[in-house]
């Protein structure tokens, strides 16, 4: 579910970006500005609610705010849960928005001043990137398993995946991937998707396979995500896709 709202976080931020940017520079606007009403945006819509609910907690004398509440007002609350090997009761789903404020500290900055010729390839880097540093958790250094889910750079396939979800909704890879060839890709997608859910729940895995079936699971998962996320920005057909874009 996390990992889900990570890609539809990356497909719409990084969808706004690049409209925002767009409009600059077809009026030769600042782009500086435009960041900083991104910032200004984000910020009221993430902190007012998220510190109301730590001081209200930390008033009240809630236990595990009390314990972790440096970590979380500097939002490096999944760096605290990745060095303890475990999560903390009734804040730890704030690893999660950790990651998401860690995400904005940086992409914002590339997705409106990289040059445009360097944002496929860079965004493709960065799906790169995160199985990438998950096996280096998993196999060299032996990291526990919490700390393979919450630190920012194993979290970047999912953001990054959105991001390219971005590009492909506003035609930007045209002459990179032909439209023709989307439903295969969205098949594959969805092929891998269907592989994760019988490594994890059908096909009995060994102990000593376990790390293994950690890091091949997580790879079959984005893509797979990536596919339901595309279906329903392209507006599924028929009485279904009528039902999911109507108001109520």
């Amino acid at each position: 579910g996390v990992q889900l709202f990570f890609i539809i976080s990356g497909f719409l931020i990084t969808g706004i970006l690049l409209d925002e940017r767009e409009r600059a520079e077809a009026t030769a606007s600042d782009r500086r500005a435009v960041l900083k009403a991104f910032y200004i945006r984000r910020f009221l819509r993430i902190f007012p609610l998220f510190y109301g609910t730590l001081f209200l907690g930390y008033a009240l004398g809630h236990p595990d705010v009390l314990a972790s509440i440096k970590w979380h007002v500097t939002y490096l609350s999944n760096f605290l849960f990745a060095w303890r090997g475990e999560y903390l009761g009734d804040v730890s789903h704030f690893w999660s928005l950790a990651v998401e404020e860690q995400f904005y500290f940086f992409w914002p900055l590339l997705m409106l001043f990289l040059p445009r010729k360097y944002l496929v390839h860079f965004i493709v880097a960065c799906i790169f990137v995160g199985p990438a540093f998950r096996f280096v958790l998993i196999f060299v250094l032996n990291a526990n398993e919490v700390a393979v889910n919450v630190l920012p750079f194993s979290s970047l396939d999912s953001l990054a995946g959105g991001a390219l979800l971005a590009l492909l909704h506003r035609k930007l890879l045209r002459d990179v991937i032909r439209p023709s060839k989307m439903h295969w890709i969205i098949g594959l997608c969805t092929l891998s998707g269907i592989l994760w859910v019988l490594l994890r729940t059908i096909i009995p895995m060994p102990d000593h396979l376990q790390s293994e079936a950690l890091y091949v699971g997580r790879v079959l998962l984005v893509p797979g995500l990536m596919a339901i996320v595309w279906l329903f920005a392209k507006r599924l057909p028929g009485r279904v896709g009528a039902m999911l874009v109507s108001r109520p």
